[in-house]
C-alpha cells in the first residue's frame, strides 16, 4: 500500500480499507457492511458489531482485525428495509452464508454487490480480548476496548503488540509473544464448529485479502497482503490503483499465496480428514463435506488433532473458572499440563532421534574424509616445495 495511511492504520498491508473506500469513492457501491468497534454510552457488553458505514471516515474506523464474536442478523435486516448496492465484509463462513441468502432472496442478490473476504485462522469467544486485557492488568469485567493488533516498528509483522482500554479510558498495552497461550496454534477460545472448516481465503468472495506469512515479506513491521481478486470490477479496482501508483504490487503464484496460510490449509485439509474420521467412529453427526474422512496411519498426528481439540474445549471451560475464582492463576494452572501434554507431540520420537543421529555421523565420517584429503593434499604440495 503506497496511498495514505491506510497501512499505518491497519493491522496489515491496509488493502481492505483502501479498497473499500474506492468502492465508495467510484459509485461501485453506496455503502459498507462490516465489523467496527462498538461506541456509545457503555450500555452494550459487546467490543465489536457489524455496522453500516457511508464515507471513508466510518470506514476507517473499522480498520484493523477484529477477533471476536458478531452476528449480522441486525445489519443484514438494515440491509432489507434500506435500498442500495452494499459492499459485505466478513470471514470465509459468513460470505458463504450470504451467498446462500442471496440465492434464496432477491433483495440481499441485489443490494450486496460486492463480497470481501478476510482469510481466518478460526473464530474466537470474548475471551479471547478478555484474555490479554486481564494479563495486562484490566480484568475482564473492565475492559472497555482492545487493539489485537498493534503494529511495533523495527520487529517482525507478527511480533506484534496488544493494546487494551479500561473503563476509566486509561490504556495498557504488552507485547503479544510475551503474554501467556497466546499462540495461535494452541487454538485457545476457539468456536467448536472451526473444526469442521475447510475454507482458509474465504473462496466464494469476489476478493480475498489476508496476511502475506512469507519469509520475504514478514520481517517488514508495515505489514503486507496477499489479494485474490475474483471480480472484474474489483480487478479494474486494483488495475488502476497500481497505475496511479497507490498500491505497490505484485504478481505471485496461486502456490505462493497458498503457502501464505500453509499452517491453515494443513488443519483444514489433512488435519480435518482425520478429524472427520474421529467423528465418524463416534457415530455423531457432523456436516457433509469436501474433504472426505480418512485414518491416519501416524498417531502422532492423530494425536495432535485430538489434543487441539481438547485445548480449545478445555480453554472455555478454565477461563470461566478463572473468572469466577477472581485469579488468572485458575486458568494457567489447568491448561500448563494440557499445553505441555500437546507440545511433547512435536517433540523427535525416539525414531526421529536415531535419524537426526545417523544423519550427524554420516556428516561426520563425510567430514573426516574431507579434511584427510586436504592434509594429505598439503603434504603433498610441502614435499613439491622441498624438492623445488
Amino acid at each position: 500500500m503506497a496511498e495514505g495511511e491506510f497501512r499505518q492504520r491497519g493491522s496489515s498491508g491496509g488493502m481492505a480499507s483502501w479498497l473499500l473506500c474506492e468502492l465508495l469513492r467510484t459509485g461501485t457501491v453506496d455503502a459498507v457492511a462490516h465489523v467496527r468497534p462498538v461506541t456509545g454510552d457503555g450500555a452494550s457488553p459487546l467490543l465489536f458489531s457489524f455496522a453500516v458505514s457511508y464515507t471513508a471516515e466510518e470506514v476507517a474506523r473499522g480498520a484493523k482485525s477484529h477477533y471476536y464474536p458478531v452476528e449480522m442478523s441486525r445489519v443484514l435486516e438494515y440491509v432489507r428495509e434500506h435500498p442500495g448496492r452494499y459492499a459485505f465484509v466478513g470471514v470465509p463462513c459468513f460470505i458463504k452464508a450470504l451467498r446462500l441468502l442471496a440465492r434464496a432472496d432477491a433483495i440481499f442478490r441485489e443490494r450486496i454487490v460486492i463480497c470481501v473476504g478476510l482469510f481466518c485462522g478460526h473464530l474466537k469467544s470474548t475471551a479471547f480480548a478478555q484474555f490479554p486485557g486481564w494479563q495486562c492488568g484490566v480484568p475482564p469485567e473492565k475492559l472497555a476496548g482492545i487493539d489485537f493488533r498493534k503494529k511495533l516498528p523495527g520487529r517482525p509483522a507478527s511480533a506484534y503488540g496488544v493494546e487494551v482500554w479500561d473503563a476509566d479510558g486509561r490504556c495498557h498495552s504488552a507485547v503479544v509473544g510475551d503474554l501467556y497461550g497466546t499462540d495461535w496454534g494452541l487454538g485457545f477460545f476457539k468456536c467448536k464448529v472451526c473444526d469442521y472448516c475447510d475454507d482458509v481465503v474465504g473462496e466464494t468472495a469476489d476478493v480475498s485479502i489476508g496476511d502475506a506469512w512469507l519469509p520475504q515479506y514478514v520481517q517488514d513491521s508495515r505489514g503486507t497482503n496477499i489479494v485474490v481478486v475474483r471480480s472484474k470490477a474489483i480487478h479494474d479496482i486494483v488495475k488502476d490503483g497500481m497505475g496511479r501508483g497507490a498500491l505497490a504490487f505484485h504478481r505471485v503464484s496461486a502456490n505462493t499465496a497458498a503457502d501464505s496460510q500453509a499452517g491453515g490449509f494443513r488443519h483444514r485439509r489433512d488435519g480435518l480428514a482425520i478429524r472427520l474420521h474421529m467423528v465418524d467412529r463416534q457415530r455423531t453427526w457432523r456436516p457433509p463435506k469436501r474433504v472426505q474422512a480418512a485414518a491416519s496411519s501416524d498417531g502422532r498426528l492423530k494425536s495432535i488433532q485430538k489434543w487441539r481439540m481438547r485445548l480449545a474445549e478445555q480453554s472455555h471451560i478454565a477461563f470461566r473458572e478463572a473468572v469466577r475464582a477472581g485469579s488468572f492463576a485458575v486458568f494457567c494452572k489447568r491448561m500448563d499440563p494440557l499445553i505441555r501434554r500437546y507440545r511433547k507431540l512435536y517433540e523427535p520420537g525416539a525414531k526421529q532421534k536415531l535419524a537426526q543421529l545417523m544423519v550427524c555421523i554420516r556428516a561426520a565420517i563425510a567430514l573426516r574424509t574431507r579434511l584427510r584429503a586436504v592434509v594429505a593434499f598439503l603434504r603433498g604440495c610441502r614435499w613439491i616445495n622441498g624438492k623445488a
